[in-house]
């Protein structure tokens, strides 16, 4: 499937916006650690500006003193005076004090330096200015007034000291020049704990800042990556991984817009499973999924690289197919897509069967709009549904009447369930050796509004569809009861559930329905089939022994059909076993069908399970059944399903059983327990 324009949008986006992070974080860094570099190299340099300039704010008067001017008329300086200079500049951290004259010569020196330096008086009195070891460079900042110099005087005190040199001036020229030595120590010590702070918050922001950008593009990345999943959740089935409805919907309106504006043609394909519901039921909602990932992928394989599939949920898919020019080419594919579903003959090693009905729509030819194209999709599944299954249908004029039908349908079952307008017909149990009536069965009925009932074939698989059995369910054990507790003690009822009802808390639905309607619970049957013992075994097992110990019958209905496993019938608690109608329609195709029923008869005899022949409608079938040993006869011979008040006065009629013929069954054999 191609990666569509905005998927390309957003991963540039998102790239673009991960690179300028990066970026970003590593000009911070270079930044701040240039900063950091600079405060080091230039920490000397600061310093000697920074003395040079407080130093010719406290010296720099100092060389207009008379003092200075003794000196350098060559008489020397008073004691006294010198004393009181040296004293104030001792203070103000001078450690040593020079004074040179014009020619560069020394001409002065304070005591203690005279003291510290090894040269006697006749060659401090030979040494120039220029040759003096401090062999200090006139400040840039001064003009070339003063120079500076620092530097460490490892002993052990381990001092630091400042050499300065400034100018001495007399009428606008140079007449000297004074030298100081300060003890900077202390001070060298504060700047270099200021520039170590510096230094350190530099190297910190630029760390910070680092990782900042850095951990900012990490939650970029993972943005995206929720983003993304984000984006794949919303536009996606997430069992099966193909597209969901939303973006089904947008890309068949762009493929509409581009066949309206470019040309072309395009086939909407709506797929629905046969028979999903059945697999779901018996083999479990885990297999059921499997098998949609699998039809799903089967599908895929054989759609075009423009194509695009959707599941639009449940066990409906649709496909787009592009560049459709002919209506051989939509046939094309949907035959593909029937013979692979048809390969599909084993899921987790249980043979399935398993087919797709195929509904076509071609645009422009059927809709340009398309929302009109899904209903002309729609309408031609439906018909290839209800044609047989497993083809593909292509919409013809007219197929949107039966969906419309079915729409209707879906709302008179809604209308139904709320005000409880539906209705129970009942048909009668006769015993097949004496005649004698034992019970009704509840079968559900729905009027169509005109005077009559639409076919319980034609509405109850909707209703599975719409999930509403449950519901439906309930209200039939409710007006069931209702119903059988005003008849005889002797008649039972019998109900038919359905294996969506054992997904909830049948048992206490059961209860219910008892207690309402006060019937005693020996006289209801709960009448199942064997599909709902493949999906949860001992999930089914446990209700079924729980429904049990409430005293109600536990019936086994439709046996004949499906895989009729005899071992359902020693591992679960049944009461009874009701073979299937079509067994006894098929009476007369061939002989072999009377042994078959022969020994389930038998065979049921010898388990203790009560026998019923269902579906006899002829004097034939009956004679047959009571012959091979069938204990109860059901059908249309015996009497047809009627409603409520028919079924009374059919009571007071018919010859009732004196006694249910259950009593002399045990409850629970110990054999199924086991």
């Amino acid at each position: 499937m191609p990666v569509s324009g905005s998927s390309l949008r957003r991963e540039r986006g998102f790239r673009k916006i991960f690179l300028l992070n990066i970026v970003a974080g590593l000009i911070i860094a270079v930044t701040f650690g240039a900063g950091a570099y600079k405060a080091l190299v230039y920490l000397d340099r600061g310093l000697s500006e920074l003395l040079t300039k407080g130093a010719r704010r406290w010296v720099g008067p100092m060389s207009e003193a008379p003092f200075i001017d003794a000196v350098l008329a060559g008489g020397g300086a008073p004691a006294r005076l010198s004393g009181r200079v040296v004293g104030s500049l001792r203070r103000h951290g001078v450690d040593e004090v020079r004074i040179f004259g014009p020619d560069g010569r020394l001409l002065w020196a304070d005591a203690d330096t005279r003291k510290r330096d090894p040269l006697t008086p006749a060659e401090l009195a030979a040494v120039r200015a220029d040759e003096w070891s401090m062999n200090v460079a006139p400040g840039a900042d001064t003009g070339g007034d003063a120079g500076a110099d620092t530097g460490a005087h490892t002993g052990a005190d381990a001092r630091h000291y400042a050499e300065l040199m400034l100018p001495i001036r007399r009428g606008g020229r140079s007449v000297g020049a004074l030298s100081l030595r300060l003890d900077i120590t202390e001070a060298r010590s504060s700047y270099l704990s200021t520039t170590i702070a510096a230094v350190a918050i530099f190297a910190l922001l630029g760390t910070v800042g680092l990782l900042a950008t850095g951990a900012n593009a990490v939650l970029i990345a993972r943005q995206r990556q929720d983003s993304d999943q984000i984006y794949h959740l919303a536009h996606h089935d997430p069992l099966t991984g193909v597209p969901n409805r939303n973006r089904f919907l947008a890309a068949l309106d762009r493929a509409m817009l581009a066949i309206t504006s470019r040309g072309g043609g395009i086939a909407l394909h709506f797929v629905d499973l046969d028979g999903f519901k059945a697999v779901n039921d018996s083999l479990g909602h885990a297999a059921g999924d499997r098998l949609l990932r699998m039809v799903a992928a089967r599908i895929t394989d054989c759609m075009g690289e423009n194509d695009i599939i959707a599941r639009l949920g449940g066990d409906e898919f649709a496909i787009v197919q592009r560049d459709v020019e002919t209506r051989e080419d939509a046939v094309t594919l949907a035959v593909r897509m029937l013979d692979a579903a048809r390969a599909i003959r084993d899921l987790d090693g249980v043979p399935v069967s398993m087919s797709l009905s195929i509904g076509i729509a071609l645009a422009p030819e059927h809709a340009t709009l398309s929302s009109e194209l899904q209903k002309c999709a729609d309408a031609a599944v439906y018909r290839a549904k209800s044609a047989g299954r497993d083809q593909m249908v292509v919409f013809e004029v007219g197929m949107d009447g039966e969906l419309k039908t079915r729409n209707t349908l879906r709302v008179m079952l809604r209308h139904a369930l709320e005000t409880e307008a539906f209705e129970l017909h009942y048909q009668p149990l006769h015993e097949a050796e004496t005649n004698a009536l034992l019970g009704f069965e509840a079968l559900l009925r729905l009027q169509d509004g005109e005077g009559g009932y639409i076919s319980p074939g034609k509405f109850i698989p909707i209703a599975e569809e719409m999930g509403l059995t449950p519901r439906i369910g309930q209200w039939v054990l409710n007006e069931a009861c209702r119903t059988a507790a005003n008849w005889p003690q002797k008649l039972s009822i019998a109900v038919n559930l359905s294996p969506q009802q054992f997904r909830e808390d049948l048992v206490t639905v059961v209860e219910s329905a008892l207690a309402l309607s006060g019937l005693a619970a020996e006289r209801l049957e709960l009448e199942i089939t064997e599909s709902l013992f493949i999906a949860e075994p001992q999930s089914v097992a446990d209700q079924l022994h729980r429904l049990k110990a409430l005293g109600v019958r536990v019936v086994m209905d439709d046996f004949g059909t499906g895989y009729s496993s005899l071992s359902y019938l020693w591992k679960f608690p049944f009461d009874k076993l009701k073979v299937d109608r079509s067994c006894f329609m098929s009476l007369a195709e061939s002989e072999s069908v009377g042994e078959v029923l022969r020994t389930i008869s038998a065979m049921s005899g010898a388990m203790n399970l009560r026998v019923v022949a269902e579906g006899i409608e002829t004097e034939m079938q009956r004679s047959f059944a009571c012959q091979a040993g069938y204990d109860e006869l059901q059908g249309f011979l015996c009497g047809r399903p009627m409603p409520r008040e028919a079924a009374m006065q059919y009571i007071l009629t018919a010859n009732v059983a004196s006694e249910r013929p259950h009593e002399d069954l045990p409850a629970i054999r110990p054999a199924m327990l086991n």
